[in-house]
């Protein structure tokens, strides 16, 4: 059976997904790092392996979003925001850093 998973260890997953994150020297996109971060700590969570879907055209902040969307979809056992739940923490992270979550560029 498949483990479902809850708005409260999502909210967990993705809490602990940006206080571990360090970034590196090599991390431009620290907001891509950010979301693929996540995404790895819900795999793990989940039992599953990595397998990201490409998205054609999208940026990597892009891809890792709709990524983190369809693992955490398809096995929630609620609804909730799978986005502006692990996207509090990412842009507080980001405005530390001087910089501005990609959705929110003007």
């Amino acid at each position: 059976m498949e483990k479902k998973l809850t708005k409260t260890e999502y909210e967990r997953l993705s809490r602990e997904a940006c206080e571990e994150f360090r970034p590196s020297t090599n991390d431009d996109d620290i907001e891509a790092a950010l979301w693929r971060s996540v995404y790895m700590k819900v795999c793990c969570f989940l039992e599953k392996e990595p397998f990201l879907q490409p998205v054609t055209g999208a940026t990597d902040v892009y891809m890792y979003r709709w990524n983190v969307q369809q693992l955490v979809h398809a096995a929630s056992a609620g609804n909730f925001d799978t986005q502006a739940i692990p996207g509090e923490c990412i842009t507080a992270i980001l405005r530390q850093h001087g910089r501005t979550p990609e959705g929110f560029k003007s």
